[in-house]
């Protein structure tokens, strides 16, 4: 695969990418960087990318999993310095059960019925509109409601069961 094609076959995902990197993140630079760092990845793999069915569902993945190593690496780090210092930060704390929080839900999606975690993940994690998630999924615009209803119902339920 040329640089042309590349670009034309990933640069549509940039923003939507961007987003989600952001949204787990937490930081415009971090962000930044994890969309980089995807984007390096996906060229070094650019002659695979035409045999999967989604390369845009395989770059978000790439995404969400850069993102949460980055953000438990700098965590780990955050603890690390605070017991050399000898001060719990209760600010950092809340991140932690924040993030904690992030991440059982993003599991909890990743359980649900294929089309409702697509749904969902569509929505709420990577924050497209409803017509757009019509148009990705083919879904008439009542049937999106009712998938994006029942998956964020089974969400709730099963954080609740944590």
């Amino acid at each position: 695969m040329n640089a042309d094609t590349f670009k034309r076959l990933m640069m549509p995902s940039h923003r939507r990418m961007y987003v989600l990197a952001f949204r787990l993140t937490g930081n415009a630079v971090d962000a930044e960087d994890v969309v980089q760092n995807v984007f390096m990845k996906l060229w070094e793999k650019r002659d695979k990318l035409s045999a999967l069915e989604s390369p845009e569902a395989y770059a978000m993945t790439l995404v969400r999993n850069e993102s949460i190593d980055l953000v438990n690496n700098r965590r780990h780090d955050e603890v690390i310095d605070d017991v050399k210092a000898g001060e719990p930060d209760y600010d950092m704390a809340s991140r932690l059960e924040n993030h904690d929080r992030a991440t059982k839900v993003l599991s909890i999606i990743d359980t649900l019925p294929e089309m409702q975690r697509r749904v969902v993940t569509l929505r709420d994690v990577e924050g497209c509109e409803m017509e757009e998630i019509e148009a990705a999924t083919g879904q008439s615009p009542g049937n999106v409601r009712v998938l994006l209803s029942r998956g964020r119902m089974a969400v709730r339920k099963h954080f609740s069961n944590f």
